[in-house]
């Protein structure tokens, strides 16, 4: 008869093999470029990289910061942006941030006037 020692694989092992190609293949994915639908639905529907709008709303934060009015309405906008948004009130509108200037002050979330 034969003798069948070492030929089984244990079940731990199978578990083990399965788990590492699910995570090479997902790596595979990642490193080809597979997710980078996630980052460029954004830049389909606004055309703006989220680089370009994480710089605009920091510019915009930053104004209201220091209650600068006048680079609140006037930001200095890459020009990607400026001919999405012409002022901060309309990029924190669409990016759905309560920031407001009320008089000579802006109001951040969660400040009352």
């Amino acid at each position: 008869m034969f003798n069948k020692k070492g030929l089984e694989l244990s079940m731990n092992f199978i578990i083990i093999a399965a788990l590492a190609l699910i995570v090479l293949i997902i790596g595979a994915i990642f490193f080809m470029g597979g997710f980078r639908e996630i980052g460029s639905s954004i830049e389909e529907t606004t055309g703006l990289s989220q680089q370009e709008l994480t710089l605009a709303e920091t510019v915009c934060k930053s104004a209201c910061s220091f209650n600068s009015k006048s680079q609140w309405q006037n930001p200095g906008f890459t020009e990607a942006v400026a001919e999405t948004y012409e002022n901060c009130e309309e990029l924190m509108d669409t990016l759905g941030l309560d920031y407001d200037f009320s008089g000579d002050e802006c109001l951040s979330p969660g400040e009352e006037e």
